[in-house]
């Protein structure tokens, strides 16, 4: 038997491996962190100008804050396929 059947060519645990992966995509979680604030700012600007911009506000913070998440986790997404044609383009 050869030695090399033995030997783990990926990582056991691939939680930690996509949350690093994730880590070093900065242009995903600043888009994702910009969806958030997006979401956060359009609920508290909705409420203080009150009943008139509520649902404006409230809808249109909601939808770009979901978009650009959803962006970002498209970059993510093909981040980690990157990662892994890489991988095995070298095995």
């Amino acid at each position: 038997m050869d030695m090399q059947e033995f030997v783990l060519k990926e990582p056991v645990n691939k939680k930690e491996k996509r949350t690093k992966q994730y880590r070093d995509n900065r242009v995903a979680m600043i888009l994702q962190g910009i969806g958030v604030l997006n979401i956060i700012c359009g609920i508290l600007i909705g409420l203080s100008m009150g009943n008139g911009f509520l649902v404006a506000y409230l809808f249109g913070g909601i939808v770009t804050g979901v978009l650009f998440i959803g962006f970002g986790e498209v970059i993510k997404l093909l981040h980690e396929i990157n990662e892994r044609q890489k991988v095995s383009m070298k095995a």
